[in-house]
């Protein structure tokens, strides 16, 4: 006994040293002749097989410097792992501080080895000794004592995911729920014939790499990182006003960005922004972009080392051009979308981390809404097991603008702001959604969509213009570059945890101890190769980019030599009308959109132009009219195609009384169908308001129609008519009752 302890005594000794030093990722393997597989994965250890599926698990956690190899560069994959062990590995996880090795325990005294990470695991609640006082450091950990053990730095609360059915672990079993957990997120797996699990078993230094490699990386708050950055600039003028500074600062090569910098290019100047992941953001001539929020998530990228992808990214395009290009995991896999995406993932995106308490990803529907009991229950009913987030297609990047957003799932994408607060928004590749004047549109690759107005609703997807398209191939050497780079860094389906040896549980429960350095070294332990699994492919980005750029160079190519001849199957423009033709502003007021129709809705080109017949008075620009001073204006809307017009009388006030209120002359009708039409009149008040403007609208227009005032029946049945005020958006009623027309005597 006394001969065994010191032996554990020398072995705690050297593995001090070896948890402390640092086995180097690449430097060494050439000095190990170790070369790199067919498969692009490389060992950092000489026992642990290219092959084995665990051996992106082991190269994460040696190159994070959680698990370190021994000086003659193994890893011991079977040897099994004891409580001392775990626990120091636990503590290196959570981050804790190991302070000074307090005794809590009689065999666990202040100078072993690992008596500090003992005692933080404990005082942290991840860890407890025995009744009779002691901990057993050099007890094996089995494997269901591993997977609840390591499954506590997990915040996530269980989703109730089923266990399967086993013939050696039931509902019953003390460690059901961890065990179920494990066996759904890959964190371990079961025998060949998939009918034991093996609670009992010891648990293997293999073993413990996959279980804590893919907690690391796929519970949301435990892959949460810093997203690290570089602004580089390309040509040109570029400044950046820093966080909580008003004085800009020229940037003349490169710099990194936190929350809250605002870029500024010149209109000479050209810059891009890059993230660890591939992710990209390239900025043109008088661009102004205002960084809100970046947060990183963790993940292993093909050779096992640590990568980082862009989890969230907020911006304020305030005006300008942004090209983005955003590595996704999902971009061309059937990976499960999120529930309610259409509306969640714009109306309720906020700088907040979409993360409810209930451990799931769900985006709430409504912006700054509170969390209520209802809530969790509907989102736990409609979220994917935390486990899953990173494989659901969700919004990662929010792109704030003057009159709306964008948000982003993936992946090349634009966004073009305008002097006036116009924006468009197009997609060569991709998903995302558009939201302005409280409405969504849908987009996939290959469309664009723009919003006109304040508060206006983004037009309907449409394919990519010619302009789009010129962009894009003007932009093609940053986009290749972007794809590369995401390919290079793309993120690998983690593979399956192999078969569990049923030899596992006959193994005497002894811990298996290296050779002390100053003794010969033995042979080395056999190497327990798990079949090759079969491999997961990807198609290739840069294929997918390259040819979409090509696609639009020929769109836009084709679009160019058609222009120089008449179309036979072009539809003309026969006409347009304008959404208002009045309007009462107050000089230096808001500006207001006019929104013009042209017909037919299938004319091939629907472009207009805008003039106003007295600039001082009120400017017009795409539409949005803006007062200047008291008079009056003619705003002429004429269509490319035809030189069709339209006109609005604007009126512009210095002095501006507030519509207080409107009312009706009548507050019910009662008319036959098909018969004689009704007038109402409303009345403004006060009487000397300066915008007496009122909109009419009918509740029931199958049962009658309004048209300034004109009551027409239609059918029997009752409908509302509402008359609002323009100005401060006053409001009355009218209940109108239509009845059958009598039958013919």
């Amino acid at each position: 006994m006394r001969r065994f302890s010191r032996v554990v005594l020398v072995y705690g000794l050297v593995l001090s040293f070896l948890l402390t030093g640092i086995v180097p990722a690449y430097a060494e393997q050439a000095a190990a002749g170790q070369t790199t597989p067919a498969n692009g994965i490389t060992s950092l250890f000489k026992d642990v097989s290219p092959k084995d599926s665990n051996i992106l698990f082991i190269n994460y956690l040696a190159n994070q410097e959680l698990l370190k190899g021994f000086p003659d560069k193994t890893f011991h994959p079977t040897a099994r792992v004891t409580r001392a062990e775990a626990a120091v590995l636990l503590v290196r996880a959570a981050g804790l501080k190991t302070g000074e090795a307090k005794a809590r325990f009689s065999d666990v005294g202040p100078k072993y080895w690992a008596a500090g990470s003992i005692n933080a695991a404990v005082a942290a609640g991840y860890l407890r000794g025995y009744p009779d006082g002691k901990f057993r450091p050099e007890s094996m950990m089995t494997r269901a004592e591993g997977l609840s053990l390591f499954l506590r730095l997990s915040k996530q609360q269980d989703p109730g995911v089923e266990l399967p059915p086993l013939a050696d672990l039931n509902s019953k079993h003390w460690a059901a729920r961890p065990v179920a957990i494990g066996l759904a997120t890959g964190m371990a797996g079961l025998t060949a014939n998939k009918k034991q699990f093996l609670p009992d078993a010891p648990l293997t230094r293999s073993d413990m790499a996959r279980v804590l490699g893919v907690l690391l990386v796929k519970d949301p708050a435990l892959a949460q990182t810093t997203l690290a950055n570089k602004l580089q600039v390309v040509k040109g003028t570029v400044k950046i006003t820093r966080a909580g500074s008003q004085t800009p600062e020229a940037i003349k090569n490169s710099t990194a960005l936190n929350a809250g910098d605002i870029i500024a290019i010149g209109p000479d100047g050209v810059a891009e922004v890059t993230f660890p992941d591939g992710t990209g953001l390239f900025l043109k001539e008088n661009t102004e972009l205002q960084v809100k929020e970046t947060r990183g998530r963790s993940y292993i990228k093909s050779d096992g080392s640590p990568g980082t992808a862009v989890e969230w990214l907020a911006l304020d395009l305030k005006q300008g051009k942004l090209f983005g290009a955003l590595a996704t995991s999902y971009e061309t896999t059937s990976s499960k979308q999120e529930p309610e995406v259409k509306k969640a993932s714009v109306d309720g995106l906020s700088g907040s981390s979409p993360v409810l308490p209930s451990g799931v990803f769900r985006i709430l529907a409504a912006k700054g809404k509170t969390v209520t009991a209802t809530d969790k229950k509907v989102a736990n009913s409609q979220s994917v097991p935390w486990w899953q987030a990173q494989q659901t297609k969700r919004v990662r990047v929010k792109v704030d603008m003057p009159w709306g957003m964008a948000a982003i799932r993936g992946t090349f994408w634009e966004n073009i702001v305008y002097p006036d607060g116009q924006f468009r928004t197009n997609l060569l590749t991709g998903e995302g959604e558009v939201s302005s004047g409280g409405q969504v549109v849908n987009m996939q690759a290959g469309q664009s969509t723009q919003v006109t107005g304040f508060q206006a609703p983004p037009a309907p997807p449409a394919p990519l213009t010619v302009q789009d398209k010129q962009e894009w191939v003007q932009t093609q050497e940053w986009a290749k570059e972007r794809a590369q780079e995401i390919q290079t860094n793309r993120e690998p389906v983690l593979p399956p945890p192999p078969p569990v040896s049923l030899q596992l549980a006959l193994r005497p429960n002894q811990p298996q101890l290296p050779q002390q350095p100053q003794q010969p070294q033995q042979p080395q332990q056999p190497v327990v190769e798990q079949p090759q699994l079969p491999a997961v492919t990807f198609p290739d980005i840069t294929s997918v980019i390259n040819e979409a750029i090509q696609n639009a160079a020929q769109g836009a190519t084709e679009a160019a030599n058609s222009s120089s001849g008449s179309s036979s199957s072009s539809v003309a423009v026969n006409g347009v009308t304008l959404d208002q033709n009045s309007l009462v502003l107050k000089a230096g007021g808001q500006p207001t959109a006019l929104v013009a129709n042209v017909f037919p809705d299938t004319a091939s080109t629907k472009a207009v132009t805008w003039t106003s017949s007295n600039e001082a008075v009120a400017t017009v620009a795409n539409g949005v009219v803006t007062p200047k001073a008291a008079g009056e204006a003619i705003i002429t809307a004429r269509t490319v195609d035809g030189a069709f017009t339209e006109t609005a009388t604007v009126t512009v006030k210095d002095t501006w009384v507030e519509v207080t209120g409107v009312s009706l002359d009548k507050s019910s009708l009662i008319l036959t169908a098909g018969g004689k039409p009704e007038i109402l009149v409303a009345a403004v008040a006060p009487g000397n308001a300066a915008n007496r403007a009122v909109t009419w609208s009918s509740s029931d227009k199958g049962v009658v129609t309004v048209s300034n005032g004109v009551v027409t029946p239609i059918a029997s049945g009752t409908a509302t008519i509402t008359v609002t005020s323009i100005d401060g958006s006053r409001t009355a009623t009218c209940i109108v009752t239509v009845n059958a027309q009598p039958p013919a005597q």
